[in-house]
């Protein structure tokens, strides 16, 4: 088993603060999960970690568990730190929880170190360069709509077709009643679409203008309706002359 280490030290006398602890142990954990997900898929079982060290204080956390996971964030957070291309294709929620370790630095938290690698405000704003290199455009995609949140900011969820996520799309208060008579189906939405670093992946859908819900396959009309539809009209001159004046 491989081991990762991480220390919080708090701004007034170094002990670290419980809070500040908690989220960063919750980003931390969101940053393993992805790492693992990226090298054995969505469906595989997520190993547990367990603490090898805890020292008071400054708060002083030694990891152990699966090693191709724990090397993987290790390896992103120094190359993040460096400028350097992650050491895996990461989408930009990724990014964001790699960026979310600094959170606590507006709080009660003083530095923060992982695996020697100092998170600090140089290492968020490398974090910020990589996302704003995700392309942006106007366009549409096809997914189905589910989870809308009211509260805020407006947005649902979509499951964009061959994507294995949701992402979120935000919309403006005249959409609230067509999104709602969308729920659960399967849709086009239209607006600006931000995408992965690679240009791939869809990471959310802002200023949404049009949600058209597309019919489902088993609502559309069978091939038998249909040419029983043409049966009913002449196929040829013949036909025509003999029935039709």
């Amino acid at each position: 088993m491989s081991g990762l280490r991480f220390k919080l030290s708090g701004k007034h006398d170094k002990r670290a603060d419980f809070g500040d602890v908690t989220n960063f142990c919750v980003n931390l954990d969101e940053c393993l999960r992805r790492a693992f997900r990226a090298q054995n898929g969505a469906v595989a079982k997520y190993p547990r970690f367990k603490i090898n060290q805890l020292e008071i204080g400054s708060a002083i956390v030694s990891l152990i568990g699966d090693k191709e996971t724990i090397e993987a964030v290790k390896s992103n957070i120094r190359r993040i730190r460096d400028g350097l291309t992650p050491l895996y294709r990461m989408r930009t929620d990724d990014l964001r929880r790699y960026r979310a370790l600094a959170d606590c630095l507006a709080s009660e938290t003083a530095s923060i170190e992982i695996a020697d690698t100092v998170i600090d405000e140089e290492f968020r704003a490398a974090c910020d360069k990589l996302i704003s290199k995700s392309p942006q455009s106007y366009g549409s995609a096809i997914g189905r709509l589910d989870g809308v949140n009211v509260h805020d900011r407006k947005f649902f969820r979509l499951y964009p077709e061959g994507q294995d996520r949701g992402v979120e799309c935000f919309f403006a208060e005249e959409l609230y009643v067509k999104v709602l008579e969308a729920m659960r189906k399967r849709v086009q939405v239209q607006g600006l679409i931000q995408r992965d670093p690679d240009g791939v992946g869809i990471d959310q859908i802002r200023q949404v203008q049009e949600v058209r819900i597309i019919p489902e396959s088993k609502d559309l009309p069978s091939l038998r309706s249909l040419f029983g539809l043409t049966a009913s009209f002449p196929n040829s001159a013949a036909d025509r002359n003999s029935g039709w004046d």
